[in-house]
């Protein structure tokens, strides 16, 4: 007698393995997810915070999310994928309780320390400045170290002179637009597995 024979009893044990290799796959995509957006962002200490305080969080078995629950990451994200206006320091500067007022002239000033001159950089750290930074301003001038440089700003300072450039809005900081790039990433890993 001639016949054919289907047996597909063995189907759970491939099924379980398949299982684990997608569940590995959304592990592995959470992660690229997390690097992604961390790329894809400007601010260098914004990158950073992505990195280090970002939660991957699995919801199941076959789907994650990658969280960010920090309130000074958040604003600065949003000052990230908006962009901003450049501003005065001027005023806020001068403003500050370590201003001083010149005896002879009565003109305020202060002496503000840098660790280089590099425009739409924190003068302190070297790397780029977040807004909250630049609001508390005045609460970080302190003294400069050795081979500290220091610029003066004054009442007789020109205007604009103490400009904050202005950032252009960078969109690919946002997660919502990443999330395409990272399904299409997961996708591929699947296919793979069943090829």
């Amino acid at each position: 007698m001639a016949r054919i024979i289907v047996d597909i009893s063995d189907i759970d044990d491939l099924l379980e393995r398949v299982k684990e290799q997608i569940g590995g796959a959304v592990d592995e995509t959470l992660e690229y997810a997390q690097e992604q957006w961390a790329g894809n962002v400007r601010n260098r200490a914004l990158k950073e915070m992505i990195m280090s305080k970002s939660a991957i969080h699995k919801t199941s078995e076959y789907s994650g999310e990658v969280v960010l629950d920090d309130t000074q990451a958040e604003e600065m994200l949003g000052y990230e994928i908006q962009g901003h206006a450049g501003w005065d320091m001027k005023p806020g500067l001068l403003a500050s309780p370590k201003a001083k007022t010149s005896k002879t002239t009565g003109v305020r000033y202060l002496k503000v320390p840098f660790h280089g001159n590099i425009p739409g950089r924190n003068p302190f750290t070297g790397r780029h400045a977040s807004t909250s930074e630049m609001e508390d301003y005045e609460d970080m001038l302190y003294e400069a170290g050795e081979g500290g440089t220091y610029r003066t700003v004054s009442d007789k300072s020109p205007p604009g002179s103490w400009m904050y450039p202005p950032q252009n809005p960078n969109p690919d900081a946002n997660p919502e637009l990443i999330s395409s790039d990272v399904e299409a990433h997961l996708l591929e890993i699947i296919e793979d597995i069943f090829r």
